[in-house]
This record gives structure tokens, C-alpha cells and sequence, in this order.
């Protein structure tokens, strides 16, 4: 049977390890603590289970093992046998906690085939079901821990191999068998001949007998009950005492409890002035001249940040009314050229004055030519009339002509510079022209009128401003506390703000830890003051001597705590049956049984005591005869174990032993130089070499598929060239399906196995 992995989800120190083995041999090798042992515990615990032993510390493996943080000793393990099959191996132990403080485990284990997935073997450790070995003989056989003795017990082992062979189970055999007989003899009648139910029917036999015949029956009768009496009497002053004793050893194990309790209270003092200390400094540390922030101060810093962002939002908005006003009080493009012209030719009003004078006198000059022009004319057509004198009229006529001449062109002047003055405008009529002045005048008026707006928008600006400089002021201010500057740019403002309220959010929040904790701390002490107010620190000391601690020392309050009750309870029981056997025994002093009443109960006795007789000889025969039966089988196993036995320890002892002798109670001796001595007789090596070699001889005696051999730190008595030797026997079993964990903690056992097939493991 070949182990291929392991995998520990959580034993002793070791979590989620995986572990790959080979056919052969495996070396695991590591530092100490390193968790070989501990691999090979797992190794053992996922085939049976934990033994339930304590080792020499009296720490029980269940204890050792189970993990302290998860409360669980959990794994697997993967298995093949010969014919091709593989299983793998689950178990699992928690670890329960109850209100009465005692221990609890509830394990569960499986087997599982792994060609169909199909749980196997249940109820059975995976041991026994798959090495067909029980857990005793794989633990004195092939199991070898550390700190175990190397030697084989083979008294014991010889015990489980008869038992095994007689009924399959190591533990129900022959020894067993001759056990229950011989209790079911003593129950009879002891071997001294002073005890058992043969016995007591004979007594009261006799007793009865002797009463017949006188009365010094009856003071027997009475004499035995006083004894009776003064034993229970004896037994209660002992419970009494043994009272008085466990009472003490609880009074001192409390008062040691009262006292740890002041240490730890001591301790939790120390470690509160350690946190006052330490917040203490992280304050100083985060205090500027006298002032040390507090979440309020990031608040006001927020504020303040805030109000200048808000004051440069509305300068920007203010700005933005601004310069809408500008457009209200600017010329639009078209209008500019007109206005510059206005302004050159003296203004609009000038103009409309300007083209109305020139309009009118165009008109006066036009009215002056249509009259003179008439009375010219008028005055030539009167030359027609005789009554007038020819050269009066005709100079008349043409001083008027010439005259209404001269009006036609300052007439044509006027009209020239009138359409002058409208082309300046290009204009090309009085009514586009009007029209032009007439939007002039209304856009100048427009524009007039906003001009107070846009004061009002300027003045806004100027005093925003000056509030925006306010808040940067108290800005300046807040910062100034914090040995800062304000920086003029918003987002270098804003990382600056940003790491301030960072600095001051991890300040606060570790001070706010640190006030937990002291707080908690503070909880603490204070209740273990409470609890501790009505004891007297230094009377706990004084009375608690180094001899008494010692009188507690190691002991389980739990089991004193029972012990006491069951003492108490005792104690009640004793002294009802002292009261009773007070008054039996006055009853028995003032009556005595009759004759024909003491006949009777004789013969029934006497009936009696020869059936019991005929079963005590049937035990005794059945005695011998199993215990002959088991003489004949260890003289048939020893030569073979010998012979093994003997081929090993040649090879590893280079032929220095060869010669070893398997006595039939399976103890071992060796013959060098024609004398024959027991294994003690060597050194530590030799005789561990001696016995590894009966180990592998019972191995290859009881197991028809070879179970793993686990070796840890075995060689360590070994020099260089016998440690070699028997890694080479190792080596060469594993040909015959022999596979070996050899636990170290030296390199020297992977030197010699190199260029070999050895697994060599390193944790």
C-alpha cells in the first residue's frame, strides 16, 4: 500500500501544506520546529485517528495538534494499493467548547474510492481497513516518533499478533479471552482462596452453622457488623480530611486566580499610561504654536475656501454683467462711422440745424427766383405796352433778370451743399437722411441711458472684490495656525486644503483610536477593580508562600472541583450509612435470627456453592487449554522473525552481527563472540539498528501489502557509514513495495542518497 500525497488543511503549525510521496523511500528533512514531527503526526492521525495518549508533558495529541486559531485538526490523504486501487482519506476533529469549561471533540473521518467517488469501509479506521493492521501494532511496529523509545515491546506486540490470529482483532484474543475467564474465576473464588462468591457462600455457611450450634454466632454476627461500623467510621474521618485537604487546594488555586488577576490589572494599567502617553505625543506633534486642530477647524477651513470660490464666482458673474452693459453702451459697426462724422460736423443736433437752415434757404431762395423771375418777365412783356417807356422797362426787366439769375445759383449752391451734407451720410435723399439722425439720436439716447447700469456693474465688481479679499483674509488666517500661506492659484489652494484636512483626518482618527482603546482600557480596569476592590493586594502575597503555589502547582481546578463534590457526596452517603449501621447493629444486639430459619438459608447456601463449584473447574479448564494453544503459535513465528531478523542487521551492521534470536515472547538477543547477550548490552545505535531490523521483520511477517514504515529522527545515533548502510537496506526494500518517511533534520541523509531514486522533501 503506497501513501501518494497528503494534504493538511490545518494540523498543529502547519496550514494548506500538500505534500507528494513516492514508492521507496522519503526523506523529509527540515530545521527543527520546522514541522516534520508534525507531518508525521498527520500521517498517523489520517490513518487512525489521535490516540488519545499524552506525551511526557502530559499535553494529550488531540491538545498538541488541533490548530488554536481554527479549532480544527482537518486533512486528506491519498492512497493505492497493489491491484491498481485508490482511495482517499478524509478526516476531520473539532474541537467544541461547553458552558462547564470541559473539553469536547466530535471527529469525522471517510474512505473513499476514487475509480467511482463511492464512500467505502465505513465505520472503520482507514488503518486497519486498508493495511488490514490495527492501530497498537502500526503504532509499536512502524510508527517511530521522536521522542519514543526505539526498543520493541514485545511482550505487547506478541499479545496483539496472538490475538489477531486467534479472533482478528488485536484486541480480542487470547489474553483477552483468558482475562474474562480468569475474572469470571476470581469472581468465584480468589487464587489465595480468600475472596470471590465461592468464598462468601462458604463464610455464610459457617457463620450460619456456627449459630446453629451456640449463640457465639450471634456475637459474631454482631462483632462483624461493629466492624463494619467502625470501618465506615474510619472511611468518614478520611473523606472528612481528604474534605478539609481539596477545600484548602481550592482556596489557595482561587486566591492565585485573585492575584493574576491583580497582575493583569497592573498590566492594563501599564499598557492605558503606554496609549495616554502615546496620544499625548501625537497632539504635541499635531499643535502649532498653542493651537491644535480639530475636525471643526476643517470645517471652517471648507467654509472659507468656500466663500472665495463663491466670491470668484460672482466676480466672474459681476464680470460677465459688466461687459454686457459694455455692449449696451457701445456703437454697433455700422453705427460708428455715422456717430464720427456726426461728432465732426458738430454733433447730431448741428446737423438737424444745419440741413434745416440749408432747407430753408433753398426754399426763400427758391420763392425770391419764381418772383423776380416773374417780374422780369413781367416787366419785358410790358414793353409790349405802349404806355410805358421802352428803356425803363427793359433795364428793370434785366436788373430783375439778373437779380432772379443770382438767386438761381446761390439757389443751386444751397441744394449742392444740402445734397453734400446728405452724401456725407450717403444718403441720397433728405428722408434716409432724417432717418439716419433720427437713429442716431435714438441709439445716443440708448446708449445713455445704460451708461448708469454699467456704472452700477462696476461698482458691484469693486466691492465683490474687496469681500473676495475679506475671505482671503480669514483664509490667510485659519492657515496661518497651520504654519501655512495661502496660494494664490485655486487648485494649488485646493491641495493645499486637501492635504491639511488629510493630515488632520488621520491625526484625529488615530487620536479617536487611541481614545478607544484607552477607553476600553479604562472599562476594563475599572472592572477589575470592582471585582478586585474587596480583596487585599498585599495579604493575597503574603499568604500565598512559594510552598503553598507549590501544593497547586499543575493541578485541574476542574478535577478538584469534582473530586471535592464527589468527596462531599461521600461523606453524606457514609454518614447515612453509619446511621444505619448504628442501628443495624443495635437491632442485631437485641434480636437474633431462629433456628429453622438459619437451616433453610444453610442448605439453599449449600445448593448453591456446588453449582458455583462445577463452573469455577469448567473456567479452569478452559484456562489451560487456551493458554497452551497460544504457547504452540509464538514458537512456530519466532524462527521466521529471527531469520529476517538476522539478513537485516547483517547488512546494515556490514556482517559485524548476524546472529539474533527471537525468543517466542518475541524478545530479541544477539550472539557476538560466542556469548549471547540482550540488545542493552550495545550502544544506542547498534541496539536501534537491532530493533529496526525486528520492525521490518514484523512487517514483513503480518503485512501481506506492506504498510508505510515512518521514521522520525532514527538515525540520529547512527555514524556516516551505518546511516548509509541503512538507507541502502531501505532503498532495497522499497523493490519489494516498502515505502519509508525517514524525518530529519540533518542534510547527511539527502548527501548519501544522491544520484539515487530517493524523494528527498525539504520543508
Amino acid at each position: 500500500m503506497l501513501i501518494e500525497q497528503i494534504s493538511i488543511v490545518s494540523f498543529g503549525k502547519l496550514k494548506n501544506t500538500e505534500l507528494d510521496f513516492r514508492c521507496g523511500l522519503n526523506v523529509i528533512e527540515g530545521k527543527n520546529e520546522s514541522g516534520k514531527s508534525t507531518v508525521a503526526a498527520f500521517i498517523r492521525y489520517m490513518l487512525y485517528g489521535f490516540s488519545g495518549k499524552s506525551d511526557a508533558t502530559g499535553i494529550s495529541d488531540k491538545r498538541r495538534y488541533i490548530s488554536w486559531e481554527t479549532s480544527t485538526a482537518q486533512g486528506s490523504m491519498t492512497v493505492s494499493s497493489e491491484d491498481g486501487k485508490r482511495y482517499r482519506i478524509d478526516r476531520k476533529t473539532i474541537l467544541l467548547s461547553t458552558q462547564s469549561g470541559k473539553e469536547q471533540y466530535r471527529e469525522t473521518s471517510s474512505i473513499t474510492d476514487l475509480s467511482d467517488n463511492s464512500p467505502v469501509f465505513p465505520k472503520q479506521k482507514a488503518g486497519e481497513a486498508l493495511f488490514n493492521l490495527p492501530e497498537e501494532l502500526f503504532d509499536r511496529i512502524a510508527f517511530v516518533n521522536q521522542i519514543s523509545d526505539s526498543s520493541v515491546d514485545g511482550v505487547a506486540i506478541s499479545e496483539a499478533i496472538e490475538n489477531m490470529l486467534f479472533s482478528g482483532d488485536e484486541k480480542v484474543g487470547v489474553q483477552r479471552a483468558l482475562d474474562k475467564i480468569d475474572s469470571a474465576r476470581r469472581a468465584l473464588l480468589h487464587k489465595n482462596e480468600k475472596g470471590g462468591e465461592i468464598y462468601e457462600l462458604s463464610v455464610k455457611i459457617s457463620e450460619l452453622k456456627r449459630s446453629l450450634e451456640a449463640a457465639v454466632s450471634e456475637n459474631e454476627q454482631i462483632f462483624l457488623q461493629e466492624s463494619q461500623l467502625n470501618k465506615t467510621t474510619e472511611e468518614l474521618s478520611r473523606t472528612s480530611n481528604e474534605i478539609e485537604r481539596l477545600s484548602s487546594a481550592l482556596d489557595i488555586y482561587k486566591k492565585i486566580q485573585i492575584s493574576e488577576g491583580f497582575q493583569k490589572l497592573h498590566s492594563l494599567e501599564a499598557k492605558k499610561d503606554g496609549l495616554q502617553k502615546e496620544k499625548d505625543s501625537l497632539t504635541e506633534r499635531n499643535t502649532i504654536n498653542g493651537f491644535c486642530p480639530d475636525s471643526s477647524f476643517v470645517s471652517e477651513l471648507t467654509v472659507a475656501n468656500k466663500r472665495i470660490e463663491d466670491a470668484d464666482a460672482s466676480i466672474e458673474n459681476a464680470k460677465k454683467a459688466e461687459a454686457e452693459c459694455k455692449k449696451k453702451t457701445e456703437l454697433p459697426k455700422e453705427y460708428t462711422e455715422p456717430f464720427e462724422i456726426a461728432d465732426k460736423n458738430g454733433g447730431i443736433s448741428a446737423l438737424y440745424e444745419q440741413e434745416l437752415a440749408l432747407r430753408k434757404s433753398k426754399k426763400n431762395l427758391l420763392c425770391l427766383f419764381f418772383i423776380s423771375f416773374i417780374a422780369a418777365f413781367s416787366l419785358i412783356a410790358a414793353r409790349i405796352i405802349p404806355l410805358a417807356e421802352l428803356d425803363a422797362l427793359l433795364i428793370g426787366g434785366a436788373v430783375i433778370l439778373l437779380l432772379s439769375l443770382i438767386l438761381l445759383i446761390l439757389y443751386v449752391s444751397k441744394h449742392r451743399k444740402c445734397n453734400a451734407l446728405y452724401m456725407l451720410f450717403k444718403s441720397k435723399s433728405r428722408n434716409k437722411f432724417i432717418s439716419l439722425l433720427t437713429s442716431l439720436s435714438e441709439k445716443e439716447k440708448e446708449i445713455q441711458g445704460n451708461m448708469p447700469a454699467l456704472a452700477l456693474a462696476q461698482k458691484n465688481i469693486s466691492d465683490l472684490k474687496s469681500a473676495r479679499n475679506s475671505r482671503a483674509s480669514e483664509l490667510c488666517e485659519l492657515l496661518a495656525r497651520k504654519g501655512k500661506a495661502m496660494p494664490q492659484d485655486p487648485e494649488e489652494r485646493n491641495e493645499l486644503l486637501k492635504e491639511i484636512s488629510s493630515e488632520i483626518h488621520l491625526f484625529r482618527t488615530e487620536e479617536a483610536r487611541l481614545g478607544m482603546e484607552i477607553l476600553k482600557l479604562e472599562t476594563s480596569i475599572n472592572e477589575l477593580s470592582s471585582h478586585l476592590s474587596e480583596f487585599d493586594e498585599s495579604e493575597l502575597n503574603e499568604f500565598l508562600t512559594p510552598e503553598r503555589r507549590k501544593t497547586v502547582l499543575g493541578i485541574d481546578i476542574n478535577d478538584v472541583n469534582k473530586t471535592l463534590l464527589f468527596c462531599q457526596e461521600k461523606q453524606k452517603a457514609l454518614v447515612l450509612k453509619e446511621k444505619d449501621l448504628r442501628s443495624r447493629y443495635t437491632v442485631l444486639k437485641a434480636k437474633a435470627d431462629s433456628p429453622s430459619q438459619i437451616k433453610e438459608r444453610i442448605d439453599e447456601y449449600e445448593d448453591r456453592l456446588s453449582k458455583l463449584k462445577a463452573q469455577y473447574n469448567a473456567y479452569v479448564l478452559a484456562s489451560e487449554a487456551i493458554s497452551g494453544a497460544s504457547d504452540r503459535l509464538r514458537q512456530g513465528l519466532s524462527p521466521h522473525l529471527s531469520a529476517y531478523a538476522c539478513r537485516a542487521t547483517e547488512k546494515i551492521t556490514d556482517g559485524k552481527y548476524s546472529q539474533i534470536g527471537v525468543s517466542p515472547s518475541f524478545a530479541l538477543s544477539y550472539t557476538y563472540d560466542n556469548a549471547t547477550r540482550p540488545p542493552e548490552a550495545l550502544s544506542h545505535g547498534t541496539r536501534s539498528a537491532i530493533y529496526l531490523s525486528m520492525r521490518l521483520a514484523l512487517i514483513d511477517l503480518l503485512c501481506h501489502e506492506k504498510i508505510p514504515l515512518c521514521l522520525d529522527e532514527s538515525l540520529v545515533f547512527q555514524d556516516r557509514d551505518r546511516a548509509e548502510q541503512i538507507l541502502l537496506l531501505l532503498e532495497d526494500l522499497s523493490k519489494d513495495k516498502l515505502q519509508t518517511f525517514l524525518f530529519t533534520c540533518h542534510s547527511r541523509e539527502a548527501e548519501l542518497l544522491t544520484g539515487r531514486e530517493a524523494n528527498i522533501i525539504k520543508l
